[in-house]
Formats: C-alpha cells, sequence, structure tokens
C-alpha cells in the first residue's frame, strides 16, 4: 500500500453559526470504472471536533478505504453504479468556486446570484456572506429539469427581467457542468437544463449620442475634470472607473497603423473583465497632454459626474429617447457606433472595448437606430458597388 501522506489540512474552509472560522477536513481520490477516472471524497471531520492526531488517523483510514476501491475489494452495494450519492451544496461549494473563481474578475462579486437559488430550494440561513453555510442540506442530484425551470419560472414571475433571470444561468450552468466532469454527477446536466426567454429581448439599450452632440457635452463641461473626464470616455470607450485610473507609466505604449506609422495608444486591462483594450490616443486626447493620466486623486468629482452629465444634456436640448437609457456612459456606446460608421470590423471594435472576440455584448451595443442606418448605408454601397 502507499505511505501515509500528509493531509491537506487547509482543503475547505467553513464557518460555523457563531461566526468562528474553521476546517473541514477531506480526502481526496481517483478511481477507474470502465477506463473512466472518477473523483471522489471521504469527508473525515472538522477541526472543531478533531485534533491533530486524530485527523492523521481517520487520514490514514480513508487511505485505506480508497486502495481496497482501486483494488476492487470494496463491498458490492458500495460500488452500484447505477446509485446516485447525495451531493450536497453545502460539501462542493468551496471547491467550485475555487475552480471557477478565475473566469473573470467580477464572477465573484456576483456569486449572489446563487443566492435566489439556495433560498429557492433552501431556507433562511442557508446563504450567508455570499456563500452557502454548513446548515444548507440541498441535494443537488434530486434535481430534477422540472425542479430547476419551477425555479426560472419563479423568478419571472417576481418580476425578474431576461437579463437578471440569465445570470443566474450562468452560475447553475458551470455549476453542474462541474459536477458531471469531475464524475460527481452520473448524468449530463443538459439534461436538467432550464429553458429560458430569449435573452436581450428585455434589456434597456444606452442612448446613442451623434459624433456632434457627443462634442457639444464635453464641450460644455462645468469643470476642467469633467471636461477631461468624458473626453477619455468619449475617444476610448473606457467605462468611468477605467477612464479614472488612467496611468502614464502603465498604459501608454506605441503601436502601429494599417499604414505601417508608429501611433500613441492606450492598452487598459478592463477593471470589469479583466480583459485588455487597445485604442490609439485621438488628436483631442493629444491636445489635453498629461491631464488624462492625471485624474485618480478627484475622486470626489466623480460621484456627481453623471448628474452634471444630465444637466448639460438639458441644456443643450438632448432628450432621452424612449426606451434608452441616457448617462455619461452613453459615450462608451456611441463610440462603438462611431467607430462601425467609420468602416471598423467587428472584430476590431471588440478589441477597442475590451470584449471577448465573437461576444453578442458588442452587437449589442451597436444594435441601435445609427447603426442600423450604418448597416443599410454600407449594404447600399455594395449593391451599387
Amino acid at each position: 500500500m502507499q505511505s501515509i501522506k500528509k493531509p491537506n489540512l487547509t482543503n475547505l474552509k467553513r464557518t460555523s453559526k457563531d461566526g468562528t472560522s474553521y476546517i473541514t477536513y477531506i480526502y481526496r481520490y481517483v478511481v477507474k470504472v470502465s477506463g473512466r477516472s472518477i473523483r471522489k471524497f471521504i469527508t473525515l471531520g472538522t477541526s472543531r471536533d478533531l485534533n491533530r492526531t486524530q485527523v492523521l488517523g481517520l487520514y490514514k483510514q480513508a487511505q485505506v478505504i480508497a486502495w481496497n476501491e482501486k483494488l476492487g475489494l470494496v463491498q458490492p452495494e458500495q460500488t452500484n453504479k447505477d446509485e446516485q450519492q447525495p451531493i450536497l451544496l453545502c460539501e462542493v461549494f468551496d471547491e467550485w468556486v475555487a475552480h471557477e473563481k478565475n473566469r473573470s474578475r467580477t464572477w465573484l462579486r456576483d456569486i449572489h446570484n446563487l443566492k435566489h437559488f439556495v433560498l429557492f430550494f433552501g431556507k433562511e440561513g442557508d446563504w450567508k456572506k455570499n456563500r452557502v453555510t454548513s446548515n444548507c442540506k440541498i441535494d443537488l442530484a434530486k434535481l430534477s429539469a422540472k425542479d430547476i425551470n419551477a425555479f426560472y419560472d419563479d423568478q419571472y414571475e417576481q418580476g425578474y427581467k431576461t437579463e437578471t433571470v440569465s445570470k443566474r444561468n450562468n452560475y447553475l450552468n458551470p455549476l453542474y457542468t462541474w459536477l458531471t466532469n469531475e464524475g460527481i454527477l452520473k448524468d449530463n446536466y443538459y439534461a436538467r437544463k432550464g429553458k429560458l426567454k430569449e435573452v436581450g429581448t428585455d434589456k434597456t439599450p444606452y442612448q446613442v449620442l451623434t459624433r456632434d452632440q457627443a462634442e457639444s457635452i464635453v464641450a460644455n463641461a462645468p469643470s476642467s475634470f469633467l471636461k477631461t473626464f468624458w473626453s477619455i470616455m468619449l475617444d476610448t470607450a473606457l467605462s468611468p472607473i477605467d477612464a479614472l485610473k488612467l496611468n502614464k507609466k502603465n498604459d501608454l505604449t506605441v503601436g502601429t497603423n494599417n499604414d505601417g506609422e508608429k501611433v500613441s495608444c492606450i492598452v487598459t486591462s478592463r477593471k470589469k473583465t479583466g480583459k485588455f483594450s487597445a485604442i490609439a490616443i485621438s488628436w483631442e486626447l493629444k491636445q489635453l497632454g498629461d491631464d488624462i493620466w492625471t485624474l485618480e486623486g478627484a475622486k470626489t468629482e466623480i460621484d456627481d459626474s453623471n448628474d452634471e452629465f444630465k444637466k448639460v444634456c438639458r441644456k443643450l436640448g438632448i432628450k432621452q429617447e424612449k426606451g434608452e437609457k441616457l448617462s455619461q456612459y452613453c459615450f462608451r456606446h456611441s463610440l462603438a457606433t462611431h467607430l462601425v460608421n467609420q468602416g471598423w470590423e467587428l472584430d476590431q471594435v471588440q478589441r477597442a472595448l475590451g470584449h471577448t472576440l465573437g461576444s453578442k455584448v458588442t452587437q449589442g451595443y451597436i444594435a441601435n437606430q445609427i447603426a442600423n442606418e450604418v448597416t443599410k448605408q454600407q449594404q447600399v454601397t455594395k449593391r451599387t458597388a
């Protein structure tokens, strides 16, 4: 038999009812069934109930059990291929989060989307501080496609929009996929997947400003800070938080345009997604000099920047269109449309915005009246060419 290895004493961290942190010790092992590797685990206990000597003893017992199972020496009822063992959400939650958390910087922040699923199938107290508590007894193996569809139907009945319900699905989907891939769940997740309404049908788009409107708003900014701030957003498509944190040392670089000329560029990682974007510094931004790199110290002004944006729009007679949002974030969506108008390919626009290549989000940015007009103009040009 293999020698005893040191237990992974910090495998899963849990929190007790009284808020005291403790560790749940789990022994993991892999067995092969019909040529397929299946991950299993044995729960040893917690640091609240066991000392180190007891954990080492239980760890040794778990190794013997695992070794016997690998040799086929376990009782038949323990290796029944058709029997699905319970999958308590509280026992797999931490390992799943550790596996998924690098998807994007917002993943952990938005994990509260899973809270609604937990409270629908569980009870109050099963979710606390963006995590499943040890009291949660939801057995994922018992939930069927009908059950999950009932959860989605409940979300719609509560008035949540398709976009919001889709975010819930974006957490359930990888959870069940991970369970299936790890061999913890026997049947395929897609047999359970809920049927959602068509995504994006009820999403309110941001209003797209013409270039003249956008430049007028910038020209009428009530302070030099806002003039610089809005200029950056208009010509780089950076979000407010990314525009505020521009740093010359980290974000300024030199690139080459289509004519082979060297041009100054801003290359930055998006705060929200962690993805990189790159765009040449416009002539207007060059006129601002080093002002575009020194905004982070003026954080107090950004709190009221959106209100000031709306005041300037009212002053200029720019009205909010029905069914659209009017805010300083319109600068970002407007630039996407302007770039398409200038003949940029969709993948180039996606790189400028910091979107994943092939992302449908970019198409949503330009799926508006002006973008449609651009498309029509291009089609007319092709027909007459």
